[in-house]
């Protein structure tokens, strides 16, 4: 009985879903995305990705797009860039000396 309880609580919570978290105003994730520019603001990625993250989080605050399609939207680039930095990073190792 005990393990069908802990089974219908998984379920249940399984069909919860919790609100996505915004990290627009997250003062640590902002402190990070400063420092990322700061540190490689002559890398194209870093300038795309760090403008992208600002423009959507103004969208998100101003309600023009939910925080879902933000975060989609995001993250979809995001792995774009480190797919090619890997591909780049890959030909580079097997570039002969």
């Amino acid at each position: 009985m005990r393990s069908l309880i802990c089974l219908l609580l998984l379920v249940l919570a399984g069909t919860v879903q919790a609100e996505e978290e915004n990290y627009c105003h997250d003062a640590a994730a902002n402190t990070q995305w400063q420092a990322l520019l700061a540190q490689d603001y002559n890398k194209d990625s870093i300038v795309v990705l760090f403008s992208l993250r600002d423009g959507l989080c103004r969208l998100v605050d101003a309600k023009v797009i939910p925080l879902a399609r933000a975060t989609t939207i995001f993250e979809t680039e995001r792995d774009r860039v480190l797919i090619e930095a890997k591909k780049h990073n890959q030909g580079l190792r097997e570039t002969p000396l």
